[in-house]
């Protein structure tokens, strides 16, 4: 059987249009090759392409495929294409068998999602190729194809097992994206001109960059005025015409740490010729933060905003570009970003190509979850060394990874380095002070009449709390921050906070750790529940951020009965205890304290990671194993929510579903999840919700 007039698709909406297995085939096999650029030496990304649907070239799929009728699905093609690729593949030798295994990993799972490599997935082969008879035009194509990995054969060697993991994944990565974009057009041709995208150069974007910091001065420099901050802009921006793939830029608050590392984003990508600037951050309320900004500059047309609580509910052309990144900007959360890289999953994997010839900002690296830190230490070093990714690690915390034994034992071929070397030593902006064993009534009525922040550690306390002090503060003066509220009134009531305090009104704000980080507001008056460091850092940063004031105040605290959500927590508390014992109240933010607690933590957490190198190749495995969160909380959506339509529950769910109902989901323990209804494997809260408090069980 030649492949001549052999079908991919019919459009039965289209008199039943057909769309060639040739035409599908040879454009997924161009564009996959295009998405992968110089970094895939053994054309496994364009051979995939090009063979990633030679199962649906037997006689039964070409019945199957014009029946107007016929069940999607009943007639499988991707494990009996990667069958005839494993028969074809017999007389490959040496490693260059590895990039033929690779190959038919990714025919197999380019619908269901990669499989692990192991004798589990060989038996399915050789019983699929049992099944199957032999055909001398399709052998003869695959073998054609199959040559093409020889050119790479001089590369064999100097790419390791975990390597050759990863280039597997950015090849799944670009065929999906090249398979879905082919088959799309085809379907929808609106989609396919929506999707048209010229990229701007990165020189005009830098142009874009630099006549809105001149014209907009005033609303970045929010902090008072100083020479030496101006200098450490100008040396950042430098610093991007440095050769090199790792670098790093710590320096405190109030810096302006998001506009220096852009713009060494921008020079580094002239110089370096990469293609995109992506930027990964902790928290998803900085992450929108960030997104609006570079939509400020840029434009929305040329930022991709992609995290869950991302509004779908309103049109924009921009959306779809989130299924994969085709932006010149993306901004993302690192929890978005890892799991993307690190899932077996088609619609997950499909974006991480764009990783290849990029610059990647990860801001706040210090807040990287310590039990996955390796397998993401190894992940970047390996996209540096073979995939022409840099990378830029930015935070306000000193993070000392790479005076970390258990860092340096991995051997990672790239160091990093410092866009800045001298420490910017910040202004005084406010006083520590420690009281212990306070009522929860006491601390009701703190409010001294200032703009004030109280965070405590668990959310029960803050509705606690907020019940006690909305008796004596003025109900549109006080407002409760936690996951207990869903993630829309969350929004809602922080641009509230945020507009009342540029307006100089005294309000006080009782919240969990969700106004630690990544939240771009100033408070004369910080209180502190006693938390590992990293929170209290956190903490303080919200206080006298510009210097606006004086001197501001951050209180350190403990409740008369002391509690803590679990024993890692508690230990974070000994630890900063026996640092204030060891240094000194004032002195537990220096960089020389805040290095010796990384140290010590390093050396405890980091070997409790799962992943293993050697189940590189198990990447269902891997995926089910690797979690950037280890929550005690669950996601359920609050049915009795403002706005919620409960029509939505009849409605298929996939990752669009979930962004747009996301905006009614909150928090609950997981240990009360009996409380809730299920729905399609979907909790829902049924029961009470306050507007102010949340959740409330």
């Amino acid at each position: 059987m030649g492949n001549d007039g052999m079908i991919a698709h019919v459009n039965h909406d289209k008199n039943g249009e057909v769309h060639t297995w040739e035409a599908h085939s040879k454009a997924v096999g161009i564009l996959a090759s295009q998405f992968m650029q110089s970094y895939d030496p053994f054309r496994v990304a364009e051979i995939s392409g090009i063979l990633h649907d030679v199962g649906k070239l037997s006689n039964e799929f070409q019945k199957y495929i014009v029946q107007e009728n016929g069940k999607r699905g009943s007639v499988k093609h991707a494990l009996p294409g990667a069958a005839l690729i494993f028969r074809n593949s017999l007389t490959i030798e040496g490693r260059l068998k590895n990039i033929s295994f690779l190959i038919q990993i990714i025919i197999a799972g380019h619908h269901r999602g990669l499989y692990d490599l192991d004798q589990e997935f060989n038996n399915r082969l050789k019983t699929t190729c049992e099944l199957q008879e032999e055909n001398e035009g399709i052998n003869h194509l695959i073998t054609i194809e199959l040559r093409k990995i020889e050119q790479g054969k001089k590369h064999i060697n100097e790419y390791s097992d975990q390597a050759l993991s990863l280039l597997t994944r950015l090849a799944f990565s670009a065929l999906i994206d090249a398979d879905w974009l082919d088959t799309e057009a085809f379907f929808n041709e609106e989609r396919k001109e929506q999707r048209n995208f010229i990229y701007p150069s990165m020189e005009k974007l830098l142009i874009k960059f630099d006549c809105y910091m001149l014209e907009n001065k005033n609303d970045y420099i929010k902090h008072k005025e100083n020479p030496k901050l101006d200098e450490f802009r100008a040396l950042a921006r430098s610093m991007g015409e440095e050769m090199g793939s790792l670098f790093e830029l710590v320096s405190p608050t109030g810096t302006s740490k998001t506009f220096s590392s852009l713009s060494f984003a921008l020079l580094h990508a002239i110089k370096q010729g990469k293609s995109n600037i992506i930027v990964a951050l902790p928290l998803i309320n900085l992450t929108s933060e960030i997104a609006e900004i570079y939509k400020k500059i840029f434009g929305e047309a040329n930022v991709v905003e992609d995290h869950s609580a991302f509004d779908f509910t309103t049109e924009s052309i921009s959306k779809i570009a989130i299924e994969n990144w085709n932006r010149p900007f993306v901004i993302t959360t690192t929890v978005q970003l890892f799991e993307s890289l690190f899932s077996n999953k088609p619609a997950k994997l499909r974006k991480i190509h764009r990783l290849a010839n990029s610059v990647l900002i990860i801001d706040e690296y210090h807040l990287l979850p310590l039990h996955e830190l390796i397998p993401i230490l190894k992940a970047l070093d390996l996209l540096q060394s073979y995939f022409g990714l840099t990378v830029l690690l930015v935070s306000a915390t000193p993070f000392p990874l790479m005076e970390s034994k258990e860092i340096n034992r991995l051997n990672l071929k790239n160091k990093p380095t410092q866009i800045i070397k001298e420490q910017v030593i910040p202004t005084k902006k406010y006083e520590l002070k420690l009281e212990k064993n306070i009522k929860m009534e006491e601390m009701s009525l703190k409010n001294s009449g200032n703009s004030t922040l109280m965070i405590v550690n668990t959310r029960k306390r803050a509705q606690q709390l907020f019940i006690l002090a909305r008796e004596v503060v003025n109900e549109n003066e006080i407002y409760h921050l936690s996951t207990a509220l869903t993630v829309g009134d969350r929004k809602k009531y922080l641009d509230e906070i945020k507009t009342k305090i540029l307006n100089g009104e005294k309000i006080l704000v009782i919240a969990t750790q969700v106004m630690e980080a990544g939240v771009d507001i100033s408070f004369k008056q910080v209180y502190r529940e006693l938390a590992p460091l990293p929170s209290i850092i956190q903490a303080a940063g919200r206080c006298n951020r510009y210097s606006e004031y004086e001197i501001g105040v951050v209180t350190l605290f403990s409740f008369d009965d002391e509690y803590y959500p679990n024993a890692l927590y508690r230990n974070g508390v000994k630890q900063l205890d026996y640092l204030i014992q060891k240094y000194g109240l004032q002195n537990i933010m220096t960089k020389k304290v805040v290095e010796v607690y990384y140290k010590r933590l390093l050396s405890q957490e980091l070997i409790k990671t799962t992943i293993k190198d050697e189940d590189c190749f198990m990447f269902e495995k891997i995926a089910k194993e690797f979690k950037m969160l280890n929550s005690y909380n669950t996601k359920v959506i609050c049915v009795n929510g403002t706005g919620f339509e409960k029509k939505w529950l009849h409605e298929k769910v996939n990752n669009n579903w979930w962004r747009k109902v996301n905006h009614y989901t909150a928090e609950l323990p997981k240990k009360l999840e009996y409380l809730c209804e299920k729905h399609n494997d979907v909790l829902l809260w049924t029961g009470e919700y306050d507007q102010k408090l949340g959740i409330r069980v």
